[in-house]
């Protein structure tokens, strides 16, 4: 895993915008998907592509990572928070893959699981995947092994949580055919887990998820 540090978290938002820009706008003539991720992080780079969209490829499509099990239109919605950036980018609500939240959830996990199916036997290719990082060490909403071990086999699963709401995430199975992934980590609070990510990614759902891949880099802004 290659760590690249930023100087600050201006900084890294100037160089994931980049990022997203190039692999939203190249691409050949075949289905290409990028993996965006929710939470907090990406906020700013959303709002920098709501106010000036980028030219995207035709052949563009869009994959959440993971979902919380709310209503589209609450503020804790994953999809909610980017949807003004899809709309004004001007992507087709049938070129983004996102959870059906109003289904139950066992429901809704089994749906994207078939949707990610269907793009990857029809060819589809990742292009991109970019993950947040939590400062426990989970990634998408992988919050522990036995997440992603219930994961082998599927491209979606349920993600029952004590506290807080239930989600979907994507699992290490369809993050193993993204062809570059890029985790994205600011703060002081995120050292701990950058170190264990760079130095014993077995030791964190993250790094577990995509263990044995080439190329995956860690973007910080300490």
């Amino acid at each position: 895993m290659r760590l690249k540090l930023f100087k600050d978290f201006a900084e890294l938002e100037r160089g994931v915008l980049a990022l997203l820009s190039t692999s939203m706008r190249v691409g050949a003539a075949q289905p290409h998907g990028v993996i965006l991720p929710g939470g907090r992080t990406p906020l700013g780079i959303y709002e920098a592509l709501t106010r000036e969209p980028v030219k995207i490829s035709h052949w563009l499509r869009i994959l959440v990572s993971d979902e919380r099990h709310v209503p589209l239109d609450s503020p804790d919605s994953n999809f909610g928070m980017m949807r003004g950036m899809i709309h004004a980018l001007g992507i087709h609500e049938t070129h983004v893959l996102r959870v059906d939240t109003e289904l139950p959830l066992e429901k809704a996990a089994d749906r994207y699981d078939e949707a990610l199916r269907g793009y990857l036997k029809k060819g589809g290719r990742i292009k991109l995947g970019l993950l947040g990082l939590g400062a426990d060490g989970h990634t998408a909403s992988l919050f522990s092994g036995n997440d992603i071990l219930r994961g082998q086999g599927r491209y979606a699963v349920p993600v029952k949580r004590e506290s807080g709401h239930n989600r979907v995430s994507v699992t290490r199975d369809l993050l193993l055919k993204a062809e570059h992934i890029v985790f994205m980590a600011a703060g002081v609070d995120k050292g701990e887990v950058v170190h264990k990510m760079t130095k014993t990614p077995g030791s964190v759902p993250a790094g577990m998820a995509v263990e044995d891949m080439r190329n995956v880099e860690l973007w910080y802004a300490p």
